[in-house]
């Protein structure tokens, strides 16, 4: 298995790094010519390649974790992560859009010390679950909520919790085994999950559910924080508190998937 993923994320790398490279074309070329736009076109072309380019950087992330599992130390440091939230949700908005609202409730927390991609490919992957377990109800007002606060023992809580259907009892024991999964074969892979909390268990943090039927799931993270982080002024790591989502966009209806 290994070596099946190790010689897939060398096949991956060369395409993905011709993307990065025509999406850096694309942007150069639009700095050119933008006075030949109308300001709302250059606006919204700008918008499109922002979230490309950093939907490829994500993807090639994954690549390299691929490529080399384990992270070296060099490769950790502080970490802000309301703004990597906030990243990931801009990431996640062709998933979200016309599927839900996000509602986000930062609290104070202190940065973190570990590294950015693997907890980027963590919460990417827990909101985009999210998105997907509402996609079967447009006519519903959905949510996903991203929540944080700071732990009794001065770790960090996050939750991600969706308004969907929920996850079956049956299901439960079995969420984090790699290879199950509760959406069609053809739709997933099975690994999400798992890969979600082998990263947090080497971060020394876990990940757990709770789920009602028809009433959604919510999925907690906890995150130790770092003895270096722990003199760091709460306030000022968190000056940002306060975030700033894109509003959902909304196609008519005969364009929804």
């Amino acid at each position: 298995m290994a070596l099946l993923a190790a010689t897939a994320a060398h096949d991956a790398a060369g395409p993905l790094t011709y993307v990065l490279s025509n999406l850096q074309y694309l942007d150069a070329q639009l700095a050119m010519h933008e006075g030949e736009l109308p300001d709302g076109r250059v606006a919204e072309l700008r918008q499109c390649l922002r979230e490309a380019t950093a939907t490829a950087m994500h993807v090639r992330d994954i690549v390299r974790t691929i490529q080399a599992p384990r992270a070296p130390e060099s490769a950790k440091g502080h970490v802000d992560l309301h703004r990597l939230l906030l990243s990931c949700i801009k990431v996640a908005r062709t998933e979200i859009d016309h599927r839900a609202r996000v509602i986000t409730e930062f609290d104070v927390i202190p940065q973190l010390f570990a590294n950015e991609a693997q907890l980027r490919r963590v919460f990417l992957n827990l909101i985009i679950n999210a998105a997907q377990a509402v996609a079967g109800d447009v006519e519903k007002e959905n949510f996903i909520r991203v929540v944080t606060r700071k732990a009794s023992d001065g770790g960090v809580i996050v939750e991600i919790a969706d308004s969907g259907p929920g996850i079956p009892e049956e299901s439960l024991p079995h969420l984090f085994e790699p290879f199950f999964s509760t959406k069609p074969a053809q739709e997933c892979a099975g690994l999400g999950l798992a890969v979600c909390r082998q990263v947090l268990n080497e971060l020394g943090g876990d990940i757990d559910v709770q789920t009602t039927p028809g009433r959604g799931a919510t999925f907690r993270v906890t995150l130790p924080v770092h003895p270096q982080c722990m003199s760091r002024d709460d306030a000022a790591t968190n000056a940002r508190l306060t975030p700033s989502v894109p509003p959902v966009r909304r196609l008519p209806r005969r364009q929804l998937g």
